[in-house]
């Protein structure tokens, strides 16, 4: 049975670590919240589900919007977070007009980026956001999607 590109890797990661799944409040499936969680709050989730699953130790990786609450909470508890990777980290600061597109971007690519995460961030809480951070149905290889 194909799996999800997301299933995928946590099959693989599974084949030797304990691995766990968080998305932060309002986001995905999670329950509608009344803002968007500042950067002390979602670090505080982090470290709440750590706490919660009896994990003592853990190697974080944080992917786009998560790497500043991963960083903040690897900062926070470096005797915890023995390892962080960061997947595509990014801030709107970085992709701003006056400095133009990142590397490998167009102009038009980034401001579909920004313009995703503003509509995003403007329904946070709302449910609108689950097909973003969830699994996706499989493609024909199950692994990537094809371009």
């Amino acid at each position: 049975m194909d799996r999800s590109p997301l299933h995928y890797n946590f099959e693989r990661c599974s084949s030797f670590a304990r691995s766990l799944f968080f998305q932060r409040r309002g986001f995905g499936l999670s329950d509608p919240v009344d803002h968007v969680p500042t950067l002390d709050e979602q670090a505080d989730d982090i470290l709440a589900v750590l706490d919660d699953a009896g994990v003592a130790q853990a190697t974080m990786v944080g992917a786009v919007s998560t790497c500043g609450a991963a960083a903040l909470a690897a900062a926070r508890c470096p005797d915890r977070i023995t390892g962080l990777v960061l997947a595509q980290p990014w801030s709107e600061a970085l992709v701003s007009e006056d400095d133009g597109p990142p590397a490998a971007r167009t102009v038009a690519e980034r401001d579909r980026f920004v313009e995703s995460y503003r509509r995003a961030y403007a329904r946070w809480g709302q449910g609108s956001c689950a097909q973003r951070g969830g699994p996706r149905p499989a493609t024909g290889t199950g692994r990537r999607n094809p371009r």
